[in-house]
């Protein structure tokens, strides 16, 4: 089980926060009933949760596993459809599990999208990594979103985590699901990009710095670095399909960048010491 920790969510959202955690919570304690059993405090927790709405959304999520204890699918939509809330991760986490129970016509579908969901929560811990390379087998083999669900999704997809919860997670599995391209998710609380008067991306990290300018560019472009002493550094470079068309070693301070390629959006990725540092979009237009 892995919940974000981070002095943004603490200080910005602090009901999201607690109710994120008591989520998690209440998903161990229905898996381990001798920890439910335990202490009179942690029973009264679980039973409290089972008939509130982390409980309920918890039940719903059950339906999605063949063979699992949960609701049934029509009774676990009926039981979506009456959690009236106004705290933001309880929404989310019901519309995105209506849609998922919606279009769950694959057995293994469930699974895989849990198995997703927590890797992207520990890469979350561990630092952010946006750009994805690989599809879950299962998550192709499901029917694709209407129109509908997919503007639904992927306006959920771009969320805060820490603001709107696991179903962060769950959505952007659901994109990469739909249309299997990798994805870059930059928002105010998961990075600090900014742009400066060039037009060039900076951010910082830890003492270390980036700046990639100029872009928009014609497919040359710098990479100014500030690391610390002994970091060895790797820039990849996607296409929007998926191709990778760059991968190469930097050094700290200017790198200059070639990229033949057709003029488009391509997404790229900074690794320091082999941890994810950057990503973030280069667009290449016409000399």
């Amino acid at each position: 089980m892995h919940v974000l920790h981070d002095p943004i969510s603490a200080i910005n959202y602090p009901q999201e926060r607690a109710w994120i955690h008591k989520y998690h919570l209440y998903q161990l304690l229905d898996a381990r009933q001798e920890l439910r059993s335990k202490h009179p405090v942690i029973t009264a927790f679980y039973v409290s949760c089972r008939t509130a709405n982390a409980g309920r959304l918890w039940q719903a999520h059950d339906a999605l596993h063949p063979g699992q204890a949960g609701l049934a699918t029509s009774h676990a939509q009926q039981e979506l459809a009456s959690i009236n809330t106004a705290l933001k991760p309880e929404i989310a986490l019901r519309d995105v599990l209506e849609i998922m129970i919606d279009n769950a016509a694959d057995q293994q579908y469930a699974t895989d999208s849990i198995l997703y969901r927590a890797q992207q929560w520990l890469q979350q811990v561990q630092g952010v990594e946006s750009v994805q390379t690989a599809t879950p087998s299962a998550l192709v083999r499901t029917r694709t979103l209407n129109a509908e669900q997919y503007a639904t999704v992927a306006e959920l997809a771009e969320q805060c985590p820490y603001e709107y919860g696991p179903a962060v997670y769950m959505a952007r599995a659901l994109l990469l699901r739909n249309d299997r391209l990798p994805r870059m998710y930059r928002n105010a609380c998961e990075n600090n990009e900014k742009r400066d008067e060039e037009g060039g991306i900076t951010d910082t990290v830890d003492e270390r710095s980036y700046k990639l300018y100029p872009n928009p560019n014609t497919g040359e472009f710098t990479l100014l670095l500030n690391l610390t002493d002994n970091d060895l550094s790797t820039m990849q470079v996607w296409s929007i399909s998926g191709q990778q068309v760059l991968d190469t070693r930097l050094q700290n301070g200017n790198n200059t960048i070639n990229l033949n390629v057709a003029e488009g959006l391509y997404l790229y990725r900074v690794t320091v010491n082999g941890t994810t540092q950057w990503t973030g979009k280069v667009s290449i237009t016409s000399p």
